[in-house]
């Protein structure tokens, strides 16, 4: 009786198997068809990085210090153009214990890549032995101590599409907090390159 039940459902479900089988088959294509789109985005931007880099020395800035901008020491927002069209925008805050770099990489006007930098220190960089003493602590500044973090956000048409992580992972851009990360980076980038354009 159990081989009969058996044959029955592999016999009625054998025409649910085709439909499902093709989908299953079309959902693996198109995947890959948009993991290698996915790459060859990520090269493209690699390489348009790497020309902005490497064309620095000829681009025209414009620089903005940041004095009120919560820094304990100084800090300054940089943009670099070539023949009038923004390359990149970094900005430096430096601060006790810390310091902070964020660069907008721009393509025919449009954020395609940010690099974002944060060391933070055992100790304010000035604290050595004497300045540890007058303040009774045992412990001065060693930058083999420093911890840092980088994060790496890829863009295409004004989205993130890539995300890569402190850890090297790729950031979960379906959660609702990693997706606004990304609309706060391009709301802040633009606002910097309107703010510094002024």
């Amino acid at each position: 009786m159990l081989s009969l039940q058996l044959y029955y459902l592999s016999s009625t479900s054998q025409p649910m198997k085709l439909p499902f089988f093709s989908c299953l088959i079309i959902w693996a294509f198109i995947n890959y068809v948009a993991a290698q789109d996915h790459q060859a985005w990520v090269a493209e931007i690699h390489q348009i990085r790497d020309d902005i880099q490497a064309r620095l020395a000829a681009c025209d800035t414009l620089t903005k210090s940041d004095e009120t901008g919560g820094t304990t020491a100084a800090g300054y927002t940089r943009a670099y153009y070539l023949e009038g069209e923004i390359q990149l925008i970094e900005q430096l805050g430096f601060y006790e214990k810390s310091q902070s770099r964020l660069e907008f990489y721009f393509l025919r006007d449009t954020l395609c890549f940010a690099y974002e930098r944060h060391e933070s220190y055992n100790r304010p960089v000035y604290w050595d032995q004497t300045k540890a003493q007058e303040a009774g602590d045992t412990v001065v500044f060693d930058p083999g101590q420093t911890v840092l973090l980088e994060d790496r956000y890829y863009f295409r048409n004004r989205k993130i599409f890539l995300w890569i992580d402190a850890d090297g992972q790729e950031g979960n851009l379906t959660d609702g907090t990693n997706s606004l990360i990304g609309k706060g980076l391009i709301a802040h980038c633009y606002k910097t390159k309107r703010e510094l354009e002024e």
